[in-house]
């Protein structure tokens, strides 16, 4: 999933990303 200023998707970063 992206990752940004989402808020449940703050933990969605590196290869998700």
């Amino acid at each position: 999933c992206p990752c940004g200023s989402g808020k449940k998707y703050k933990h969605c970063h590196g290869a998700f990303a």
